[in-house]
Order: structure tokens, then C-alpha cells, then sequence
């Protein structure tokens, strides 16, 4: 029978964004490798970014194989290198950690670390399995991304859950703040908090790297918040209160992806069952459990931390956490100024106080969080309703947050496309004249690959590609399922 003929979209076409759909199912054939993506049709602004993000594997283990070797050489580089791999601060006394600036120096390993860590889970580990099970590459690099966000919030959660249910404020928020202000801590509780610290720097960093989505200013804002929550803890020995909220927000985060993962292999009834224990993760842990550790801050301070200031001048190396405790009831003047405030940035190990502004910075900080935390729930709710009432599978309310039009890719999408269909193009090569034609022009466009997956998802029939839809958003663009993406 012979091929309907279709006029192919010109490359200005395309370049002007417009959604093109072809007449025929044979005028594309996902079959065909096509030609490289042109790098001029990248935007010269984000050619660092992109580069850096192609580039990130090989720059981090670069980094970590450099700092390994310093620190197997002579002494002076052991000395300098040490602090990078090793915990700085020992109290072999005590056998417990201390504080101080050279921890920053682990932060930045550990951040070194999570991005080779989170390049080989998704370019060596999850790609490569979702495309085994006929995922297309749009939907491969999805799932690949949520893989690594499951793996990172499944060992940490598993990791703060076990250092909470085995310590003495388990289940009682009054004894979070009974040992403050605690100087120092054993390995486990400071190789966690510093690593979580470097985690969400890591995201601040990948968020600024990968092409920017519509919710970029909401998601920076989260992480700076975050951000800011674990420098404040690890100054003020808040390791207590840091550990139970990250545990709280975690567990969400661990679920999220796990049913991301689902939607996009096709289980949408396994998916719909993480989403119902989602919500309910969600809605106990955020908002009953994290608002009553809240409410504690609010009650138990200056109850159980006097308002005042510890002076670090009787420590000692046998009791590296006495200290005289000066009340702001006999010395005013201590907290009368904003200067108090920032005396444990400037030397952890020196004087640390408590009072009203310290109290209410953190918890405004947490109210932030309660705050984003809500907006996403609302629209949670939302879904759920529709799915319950209306029987619609979870869509997401918040259309504008995951990606950008469906028939769009990401400059470093196209880039990690590009280089999966040199890897098949061996593959690719039994075509015939006109498909190989057709796939030919396609490639040389920035929105092949896209316009393929999309057709796929939006389906196929009467031999034709259905037109390319709006921006139709699954809830999993950050909450819930949809019907699978890769049939």
C-alpha cells in the first residue's frame, strides 16, 4: 500500500514552538536515529549550564579522586586533605565530634559525592532500565530522576528514623531540647546532618544547572529555606529538632518518587495505593506531627531553655559540653541586641545564647515551611477529590510546575537525548529510504525526540498521530499518577 505523504515541519516551525503533528504514522519512525541536535540552536546563556550539567560526572570524580590521593601523599597534603574525607573535631576523651569551620570542607566532599552518585543512578542505573522496559527517552530521563530521589530519601529516612527511634526525645518532643546546647555528637548524628546539609546545597546546584521549570522560583525558595534551617541547627546544636523534621518531611519525599516510578512503568492501580498512603504520609507527618513540634518550640522555650547565654569559658576537654550559664534575668544586656544572634556562626565552640529573637527566627523559618507545605496539600486535596468523586485519575491542579509544554524538551534533555541516539545508532540503521528520510529532517530539529514521545503517549490509532495536546499535567508532575506514560 503506499505511504500517505506529509509536507515535514520546516525547522522555523518548530523553532517558533508551534505543535506540529504529522499526518501519517509513517512520516515518523522512532526507529531512525537522527541527526545530532544542533548546538546553535541552544540559547548562548545556557551553553555554561549545559555543558557543566553533561559534564558533571567526570567533573566530581575528578574532584573526589583528586582529593583521595592528596590525601594519601606526604603528611602536609594529608593534613589538608584529611578534612575532606574524615570527620574534623575527634574528642578520642569522649569519642564524640566537635564543630568548627573545617567541617565545611566535608560538606563540600559530600556534595562532590552526591553528584557522581546522582549522574551514575540516572545515566547508568535508571535510564538504562527504563529503556529495557520501552519507556521513551523523555519519560526515561523522568523516571531516571525520580529513581535517584527515591535512593537518596529511602537510605536517609531509614538512616534519621533509626538515630530518632533510638534516642532518648523518641515520641517526646519536651526531651528534644533537654541536653541543649550540645557541643558535640557522636559520628552518626554529624555525619548525618552534614551530608543532609550537603544534599539540599547539591539540589541548589542541580536546580540551577538543569533547564529551568515553571515552579524554579517556589523549589529555590524551599531549598534556601532548607538550607538555612541546617546551617541555623548545626550552629545552635539543634541537632534534636533537625533530625525529627527531617525525618517528618522525608518520608513524603521518599513516597513521591516511588510512585512517580510506578505511574511511569504502567502499575497505575500500585501507583493509585502510594498515593492514598502519600496523602496520608503527607497530611499526619507535615501537618499534625510537625505543627506539635512547632507548638514545642513555641511552649517548651524558655521553659526548658532558659533565655540567656552559656559561656564556653569552664569547658574542657573531659566535659566538652559544661559551660556557665549566664540568665538573661541577671544580665539583660546579653540579648539585648541582634549581635547575640550570630555569636555561634562566628565560633561554634564559643558562646551560644537563647532568647525571644532566636526563639521566633526558628520558628518563622518552620511557619515557611508549614506554608509551602499547605499550597502543595491544597492542591493534593484537590486531586484526591477529583479522583473519588469525579473518577479522574490524580491530574496535577498545579499545571505549570513540572515541566514546560509537553511537547517541549529541556536544552539538557535534548543534549542527554542526542548523546542516547548516537549510543543506538547501530541499532537503527535497517530502515528504509523514506523512513530513514523522515527521521533524517526530524533530527534536524530540537523538538524531535519530543514530538515522538509525545504521539507515543497521546496515542495512536486509525494510522494517524493524534494532535499533540495542551498542557494536560499529571499530578505527578510533583504529586500523584496518571495513566502510563510509555504506551
Amino acid at each position: 500500500m503506499e505511504k500517505s505523504k506529509a509536507s515535514l515541519p520546516t525547522s522555523q516551525q518548530l523553532s517558533n514552538g508551534l505543535a506540529v503533528t504529522p499526518k501519517a504514522v509513517e512520516t515518523i519512525d522512532t526507529c531512525v536515529t537522527p541527526t545530532p541536535f544542533s548546538s546553535a540552536k541552544l540559547k548562548e546563556k545556557d551553553g555554561f549550564r549545559n555543558w557543566l550539567l553533561q559534564h558533571q560526572l567526570l567533573f566530581s570524580v575528578t574532584g573526589l579522586v583528586a582529593i583521595v590521593i592528596l590525601h594519601n601523599l606526604s603528611s602536609p597534603f594529608q593534613r589538608h586533605a584529611g578534612p575532606f574525607i574524615q570527620l574534623s573535631y575527634f574528642n578520642s576523651a569522649e569519642g564524640t565530634f566537635g564543630r568548627g569551620v573545617d567541617d565545611a570542607y566535608f560538606v563540600a566532599m559530600s556534595v562532590l559525592l552526591f553528584t557522581a552518585v546522582r549522574a551514575i543512578c540516572v545515566d547508568y542505573i535508571f535510564r538504562p532500565f527504563a529503556t529495557a522496559r520501552g519507556l521513551k527517552p523523555k519519560a526515561s530521563i523522568r523516571f531516571a530522576e525520580q529513581g535517584w530521589q527515591f535512593v537518596y530519601y529511602f537510605t536517609y529516612w531509614t538512616f534519621g528514623m533509626y538515630l530518632w527511634t533510638s534516642s532518648h526525645y523518641w515520641l517526646n518532643f519536651a526531651e528534644i531540647w533537654s541536653d541543649w546546647p550540645v557541643r558535640e555528637t557522636p559520628a552518626s548524628v554529624k555525619i548525618y546532618t552534614l551530608s543532609q546539609m550537603a544534599f539540599w546545597f547539591q539540589q541548589i546546584l542541580v536546580l540551577n544547572m538543569e533547564e529551568k521549570r515553571k515552579d524554579y522560583y517556589q523549589m529555590l525558595f524551599h531549598h534556601i529555606i532548607t538550607t538555612t534551617l541546617l546551617i541555623s541547627a548545626y550552629a545552635y546544636g539543634f541537632f534534636n529538632v533537625a533530625n525529627v523534621v527531617l525525618c517528618l518531611m522525608d518520608v513524603v519525599d521518599m513516597l513521591l518518587p516511588g510512585a512517580k516510578m510506578l505511574k511511569y512503568l504502567g502499575y497505575e492501580n500500585a501507583c493509585n495505593a502510594v498515593f492514598a498512603t502519600f496523602f496520608i504520609s503527607w497530611a499526619i507527618p507535615r501537618h499534625v506531627i510537625y505543627n506539635m513540634l512547632v507548638w514545642s518550640i513555641y511552649k517548651e522555650v524558655p521553659s526548658v531553655m532558659p533565655y540567656g547565654c552559656h559561656n564556653p569559658s569552664s569547658f574542657g576537654a573531659s566535659n566538652s559540653t559544661s559551660s556557665i550559664f549566664i540568665s538573661a534575668t541577671e544580665n539583660p544586656d546579653m540579648i539585648s541586641n541582634w549581635e547575640h544572634m550570630l555569636y555561634p556562626f562566628q565560633d561554634v565552640s564559643g558562646t551560644i545564647c537563647m532568647s525571644p529573637r532566636i526563639k521566633w527566627a526558628f520558628v518563622l523559618f518552620l511557619i515557611f515551611l508549614q506554608v509551602l507545605s499547605l499550597l502543595w496539600f491544597a492542591m493534593i486535596v484537590g486531586v484526591l477529590v477529583n479522583m473519588l468523586i469525579d473518577g479522574k485519575p490524580a491530574e496535577d491542579t498545579r499545571s505549570d510546575e513540572e515541566d514546560e509544554e509537553e511537547n517541549e524538551l529541556s536544552s539538557a534533555e535534548k543534549r542527554r537525548l542526542q548523546d542516547d541516539e548516537k549510543r543506538a545508532a547501530g541499532v537503527m540503521n535497517g530502515a528504509n529510504g523514506a523512513k530513514a528520510y523522515a527521521g533524517k529532517k526530524y533530527g534536524e530539529t530540537s523538538h524531535n525526540s519530543s514530538a515522538i514521545a509525545n504521539g507515543a503517549s497521546n496515542g495512536i490509532g486509525g494510522g494517524h498521530v493524534r494532535t499533540i495536546r495542551g498542557p494536560r499535567k499529571e499530578l505527578l508532575g510533583r504529586i500523584g499518577c496518571e495513566k502510563p506514560t510509555n504506551a
